[in-house]
């Protein structure tokens, strides 16, 4: 097998770690964007959820909405039996009207005159055709909250982190490149000085010399070596 040099042999080996970090970021950043947002999406819900259940019946109830609407893009409604007295379904994009879903309805009111104390439904929302979470829970035997959410991000700001992915990913190869370029030179430049000093003692020219210029301690300390052993 042919041997390679060094500076080249550092060069690989640095631009293949700079390429698998690369290509780590596209994974975490496109290939499983949606996952991860869906994953936090729930969790969200369901500490918002929380959080109106907690303080339901409470002074401060229309300012927990109010935090919930203006902080979160979520949809909230409230209902007492099956009429809605809150809702803020019209102000979010990407949520479900439940009223305007005959499937989303059905489950609705089917669990409003059911004894379970919550439920929970993914649906795909042929408005936006997103995936969507409903959840909803009985705050009490005659007020519930149905909470509902995308679990796919469908803001044009996700649109811009991918294009913007895509720059930045073209800036990092090049500077990846220029690096480890720079840095097996750095390395090896010494080391092929030593190379080449030692090939001319071998030819018997002993006015070599083998003192380089290295901030690396085993090289300067190889070529002090080498320098030692040819004046022996």
């Amino acid at each position: 097998m042919k041997s390679k040099s060094l500076i080249l042999k550092i060069f690989i080996y640095l631009s293949i770690f700079s390429f698998l970090i690369l290509f780590l970021i596209w994974i975490l950043q496109i290939l499983l964007l949606n996952k991860y947002y869906e994953y936090y999406k729930t969790n969200e819900l369901t500490n918002t959820l929380n959080l109106i259940k907690k303080n339901f019946n409470k002074e401060n109830f229309s300012s927990v909405l109010e935090n919930v609407a203006y902080n979160t893009d979520f949809c909230v409604e409230i209902t007492s039996g099956t009429e809605t007295i809150y809702s803020n379904i019209q102000n979010n994009k990407g949520c479900i009207d439940s009223n305007s879903n005959t499937k989303v309805l059905k489950k609705k009111l089917d669990f409003l005159n059911s004894s379970k104390e919550y439920f929970k439904l993914k649906i795909i929302n042929p408005k936006f055709n997103n995936m969507t979470l409903l959840y909803g829970v009985k705050l009490d035997n005659n007020n519930s909250i149905f909470l509902n959410t995308s679990l796919e991000p469908i803001d044009t700001t996700i649109d811009v982190l991918k294009n913007q992915l895509i720059f930045v990913s073209v800036i990092v190869v090049i500077l990846s490149v220029l690096i480890a370029y720079f840095i097996s030179r750095s390395l090896s430049k010494p080391i092929t000085k030593l190379t080449s000093s030692a090939r001319e003692l071998s030819n018997g020219n002993y006015n070599v010399d083998f003192n380089v210029s290295s901030d690396i301690l085993e090289i300067e300390e190889l070529g002090n070596t080498l320098d030692y052993t040819k004046n022996v």
